[in-house]
């Protein structure tokens, strides 16, 4: 593992997986070995979504996914999402910028606003666990038909590589 200061933060990196580190424990760093972050003392899962907001994460709002950019700068996109329960799914292509962000620093922000209430949003932190290939693009398309109903994702050509971010919730905030 190599190790390099940027300031105050260490980056630590191992071959082209990396993480920031700023010497106090975070939730990233002390995850179990089953890649978990949150259990009780039972050491059950704990879910860090909150019942009274979990339906947002049914419904078809647009989450505004934050990243961390090469300069340290906040880079913030809407996307579609998948929710199953556990983990948050957002459909990307590895020529951006955002799968580059996550790629050097697996933190991530979304918040959500529930597309039937303004005034009812979920903001949740956590990690990007792992990058999935989408070589027929099953999710993509699953994403369309959740938010268009259509049955094809047509945005892009088939031809472009998809890829599925994998995003394991830490934290959450409400409001309303």
């Amino acid at each position: 593992m190599k190790h390099q200061m940027m300031g105050s933060v260490r980056l630590l990196a191992d071959d082209d997986e990396a993480y920031f580190s700023t010497g106090e424990p975070w939730a990233s760093e002390q995850r179990d070995a089953d890649g978990s972050a949150e259990r009780n003392q039972q050491g059950e899962h704990v879910d860090v979504i909150p019942e009274s907001h979990a339906d947002i994460l049914d419904k078809t709002g647009l989450a505004h996914l934050a990243t961390i950019g090469p300069n340290g700068e906040p880079q913030v996109s809407p996307v579609w999402y998948g929710w199953d329960g556990r983990y948050i799914r957002v459909s990307h292509t590895p020529d951006r910028q955002k799968y580059r962000n996550v790629r050097r620093d697996p933190r991530v922000a979304l918040s959500i606003t529930d597309p039937d209430d303004p005034y009812r949003r979920i903001e949740i932190r956590g990690r990007v666990e792992r990058i999935d290939q989408d070589p027929d693009h099953a999710f993509i398309d699953s994403m369309a038909k959740k938010y268009t109903g259509a049955d094809v994702y047509t945005a892009s050509p088939p031809s472009q590589q998809r890829v599925i971010l994998v995003i394991a919730p830490e934290r959450a905030n409400t409001m309303g």
